[in-house]
């Protein structure tokens, strides 16, 4: 039964993945392709299966009752798809920082090239050869500003 349940997720994982992986623009998220619907599958049921038991633990009287109804239908898929996204979320994010960190240790992109070197700015980088930019940053006058 659960074989039923996985494979769409592991074939949507891998049509992704060769998707990403076949457009020049893509590839960099490719393994976050690859993670995202197989965590989705995995975290949706097993965090429906914690949510029903939990409130059948404390007594909430959510399943006592017969579901019908459009309210009844939104309250189940609520339960279905946000652990899902939750979970998918923090996979990706995960591999995200898994593969950042992976492409940061060739130490190709922390170096920036000595013969394209600009001025120094303000964050200790040249303003022609940049490493990734960190979350918050912006440019005023012609020097960049970073902060960490």
């Amino acid at each position: 039964m659960q074989v039923f349940y996985a494979i769409p997720f592991v074939l949507l994982s891998l049509l992704a993945f060769e998707v990403c992986a076949a457009a020049p623009r893509w590839r960099r998220y490719r393994y976050q392709a690859l993670v995202a619907p197989v965590a989705f599958g995995f975290c949706s049921i097993a965090g429906t299966v914690a949510i029903i038991v939990s409130a059948d633990h404390l007594h909430l009287a959510l399943f006592t009752q017969s579901w019908s109804g459009m309210r009844d239908v939104a309250s189940l898929l609520l339960i279905y798809f946000v652990p899902g996204l939750l979970g998918s979320w923090c996979a990706v994010a995960a591999v995200a920082k898994i593969a950042s960190l992976r492409r940061k240790s060739d130490g190709a992109l922390q170096q920036p090239d000595p013969a394209n070197a600009g001025t120094p700015s303000r964050s200790g980088y040249s303003k022609r050869a940049h490493p990734p930019r960190p979350l918050l940053w912006f440019r005023k006058g012609g020097v960049d500003y970073y902060y960490r």
